[in-house]
């Protein structure tokens, strides 16, 4: 069978325009939150590096 370089070039732009219509009604698969996410409410809950817990204790250095 010979195929010209029309035919080749229709038959492969069919191709590619079909395979993004599929790639676009995919669903992207559930993320679970992964192990690096504890399963505990941390004691201290602000940014604030200085205080300790809950306490009010400043942290001191060397």
């Amino acid at each position: 069978m010979y195929i010209n370089r029309r035919e080749f070039l229709i038959t492969s732009g069919t191709l590619l325009f079909t395979s993004s219509s599929v790639a676009g009604t995919l669903k992207t698969p559930w993320q679970s939150s992964g192990p690096f996410y504890p399963d505990w409410e941390p004691d201290d809950l602000d940014n604030n590096l200085v205080n300790i817990g809950l306490q009010g204790v400043d942290a001191e250095g060397f």
